[in-house]
């Protein structure tokens, strides 16, 4: 009887057999990915480059690269123009998923009341949330390929979510007459107004700058005058999106007024170290060596310039998502000298800061609530006690990874019982 061959093992011994068949394949898969790399890299790339590194303390620039030098002059004059004018930074709620895009308040903050007109500024908060929906089939596209490609579907979520972001840029920058804004030279010059996301596309916010024209000796504040700040976390604690802390040239040069900027980068990255530790799923367990770092690490080298930061919550929307982040604040009762170049700086003793920090923060933190309340934020403190009432949502994986990291390896108590035996 003859031996009949189906259509795939046809293919497979037209290559020569399935050791070469198997090769030949491999080979095509890793071209293909290669392939696709290359392509993810120069067309889906984002439409601005990032800002350069911060120039280190001490650190010379190579005077044989003049070019070079000019231009890096020239993007840190730009850069702290930029962050003179700041006023105030509004951050997206939600965090930019088909389910639950991004959208703005209606309500201005305290912090922009005199710098906006209401009325525009809600038909403006309008226009931005339409453009920040996603569509009924994009949705429905991530959903088939989470059950049929999951890789697939969290590249076509990033996709998405970058196209979004270039289009509300595109809408702030040349489409939006900016009549919201209060200074005619915003509305003419079409400035005044700046989306930003972090890098995971999944924490947005909306900057307002200053036009020049606003005649306020009070604008823009002072850092010490925007406290309680809050500092929201990207990410959502995944692994392939993991919380931090995203400190771009506006965050840095704010914090410069009153925290060295090299304490504050080093700071920066040991909270992200920390952050990266925290699972999404188990946030009451994997956030408290991070409360620890905070109070051990954080807090001591801040406080000893009159600042404090702790963990918060920040903006729970309707479906029960709410942004983790810090809230940076100053501890009370430290003393304040007038300097001559007119900045006011403070000057706490080392001893004295030790002596009093704990008493401070405690009067400080039952001072914030009320600040919260007056500013219309929406939040609270998190440390070891309210940490258990966090709310951590759950997908609908949650029970295949509760038996996975708590089930035991087969004939793990035999090999006990036999160890001891010995």
């Amino acid at each position: 009887m003859p031996h009949c061959y189906t259509a795939l093992e046809e293919l497979i011994y037209t290559f020569g057999g399935p050791w070469l068949f198997g090769l030949l394949l491999s080979g095509l898969l890793i071209l293909l990915a290669l392939v696709l790399s290359v392509a993810r890299m120069k067309f889906a790339g984002t439409d601005e480059l990032p800002g350069p590194a911060p120039t280190q303390q001490g650190s010379q620039i190579d005077h044989s690269f003049p070019f070079l030098e000019s231009l890096n002059e020239v993007l840190e004059t730009n850069r702290a123009e930029e962050s003179h004018g700041h006023v105030h930074r509004m951050y997206f709620m939600g965090p930019n998923t088909f389910s639950e895009p991004w959208h703005l308040p209606h309500t201005p903050a305290e912090q922009i009341t005199e710098i906006v007109y209401e009325d525009a500024f809600n038909r403006f908060v309008d226009e931005i949330n339409t453009l920040a929906a996603y569509q009924w089939w994009e949705g429905s596209i991530y959903s088939i390929l989470c059950i049929l490609a999951y890789p697939l579907a969290w590249s076509w979520q990033q996709w998405r979510r970058r196209k979004k972001l270039q289009r509300l840029r595109e809408f702030v920058r040349s489409e939006y007459d900016h009549s919201c804004l209060r200074s005619c030279r915003s509305r003419a010059l079409y400035e005044g107004l700046k989306v930003t996301a972090t890098p995971d596309l999944m924490l947005g916010y909306l900057d307002f700058f200053l036009g020049g024209d606003e005649k306020r000796p009070d604008l823009p504040p002072r850092l010490r005058q925007r406290f309680p700040m809050s500092l929201i976390f990207g990410g959502d604690g995944s692994y392939m999106a993991p919380f931090s802390l995203h400190s771009d040239s506006v965050l840095t040069s704010l914090m410069s007024q009153a925290v060295q900027p090299w304490i504050w980068h080093r700071l920066v990255a040991g909270l992200n170290a920390q952050l990266r530790l925290v699972r999404r799923g188990n946030l009451k367990a994997t956030f408290l060596p991070v409360l620890n770092w905070l109070e051990t690490h954080a807090d001591p080298a801040l406080g000893v310039n009159g600042v404090r930061v702790d963990l918060a919550w920040f903006q729970a929307t309707a479906l029960g998502y709410c942004q983790l982040g810090l809230v940076v604040y100053t501890v009370e009762g430290e003393p304040v000298t007038a300097e001559l170049d007119g900045s006011p700086r403070i000057k706490i003793e080392q001893h004295s800061l030790v002596q009093d920090m704990l008493a401070d923060a405690q009067l400080s933190r039952s001072r914030i609530k009320d600040v919260f309340m007056r500013k219309r934020i929406t939040g609270g403190i998190l440390d070891s006690t309210t940490l258990r009432t966090l709310i951590d949502r759950r997908d609908f994986l949650y029970p295949f990874s509760l038996i996975l990291h708590n089930s035991k390896p087969v004939g793990h108590q035999v090999c006990l019982c036999y160890h001891f035996s010995l």
